[in-house]
């Protein structure tokens, strides 16, 4: 029987420990920067955001 989780053999994956803590550790660190954990985040899209305000009259 087919994985219910997989539509398509090709696009399923076996993820290990290693990987599996990784992306944890991605997804936490990620949720501290967008609640300010860390003080002010500057990202490039801010940074895009700040340029055009110079320039424009």
């Amino acid at each position: 029987m087919e994985d219910e989780d997989c539509n398509h053999s090709s696009q399923c994956h076996s993820w290990s420990k290693k990987e599996i803590d990784i992306l944890l550790e991605l997804v936490i660190e990620n949720k501290n920067l967008l609640e300010g954990k860390y003080g002010l985040m500057v990202t490039e899209a801010n940074k895009r955001k700040n340029d055009r305000r110079l320039w424009q009259p």
